[in-house]
């Protein structure tokens, strides 16, 4: 099975080379050759499925058929999957195309696998010899968050395709007390947020005339600034930095600043502003709660005459 995925591997990476050397060589028919691509890509990922699908079951049978057509490939009677695929890619090398931005982008060299479950303690030299070394590594990034936190994930570019897949191999190895995840990196067209540690600045001593936009603008010169908001009465307003460093800034920038010619006094809230905004919604609502007189149910009304 293994065998069979390196080979299919191994195709895929020779149909984009050849169909990249003939957008070089020639500037028409573009369209036709990403459609032609796409269905040879899903013709490949459909076949790779297959063959997870079968080791995952741990059938003898799929393994002795998969030997079987990997004896017949190299004996020159390629599977029949395997054969049409293969001649779909030498007929579309064989056609013109035009180079532009959007087919050289999906048709790129993708030899960048993303690992997951890294040791803490591990460096890019720990992470470089652990794919083979600098001849097989061609660059590391280290995945962090907004603070600069190290989780264990990186994205590792190997040199070469056949080390692609000996990194590819390694996916489940035992590192520790942990295992390693690795697969081929996908770029995500919206990435997800990182989770931030929000810190409020409570201000206080502005004039009704200053807005929450001007206090954010003062705040974001400390650090990233995340939002502005005030409590009910208006007098106190709450900025939320991105992290306890910015949020430090932001007190010595805040306190004894003069705008509209009053002198803010800052300091670190005991709670978010989001926070204290749901803690007076709740207190109004227990108010307004407690002032409620309901009505009559339908036993205790006195009965029409």
């Amino acid at each position: 099975v293994y065998a069979a995925e390196r080979a299919i591997n191994l195709q895929r990476r020779l149909a984009q080379r050849r169909i990249e050397r003939a957008i070089r060589e020639t500037n028409t028919e573009a369209a036709e050759v990403q459609n032609g691509f796409l269905d040879l890509n899903q013709e490949m990922d459909a076949a790779s499925t297959g063959l997870a699908k079968r080791r995952r079951s741990g059938s003898h049978q799929s393994v002795h058929s998969t030997g079987s057509a990997a004896e017949d490939s190299g004996n020159g009677k390629m599977a029949s999957g395997p054969r049409n695929i293969w001649n779909g890619e030498e007929s579309m090398s064989g056609r013109t195309a035009a180079q532009t931005t959007g087919s050289s982008v999906h048709l790129r060299d993708n030899r960048a696998v993303f690992v997951k479950g890294i040791p803490l303690r591990y460096g890019t030299e720990d992470i470089t010899s652990l794919f083979g070394g600098s001849s097989s590594v061609e660059s590391i990034l280290l995945l962090t968050d907004r603070q600069g936190a190290f989780h264990g994930q990186a994205k590792v570019v190997l040199s070469s395709v056949d080390a692609l897949i000996t990194a590819l191999d390694k996916n489940g190895t035992k590192i520790g007390d942990g295992f390693i995840s690795v697969h081929i990196f996908k770029a995500h067209h919206h990435p997800p947020k990182p989770s931030v540690a929000e810190v409020s600045v409570e201000v206080c001593g502005f004039s009704p005339e200053t807005g929450n936009k001007q206090l954010g603008n003062i705040a974001k010169d400390a650090g990233p600034m995340i939002r502005v908001r005030r409590n009910q009465a208006g007098d106190t307003a709450f900025v939320t930095m991105g992290s306890q460093v910015a949020a430090s800034k932001a007190v010595n920038l805040l306190n004894g600043y003069v705008v509209d010619g009053c002198t803010l006094s800052a300091k670190l809230a005991a709670d978010a502003g989001g926070t204290e905004r749901k803690r007076e919604l709740s207190s109004i609502k227990t108010r307004q709660t407690s002032n409620f007189i309901p009505r009559a149910t339908a036993t205790s009304r006195p009965a029409k005459k």
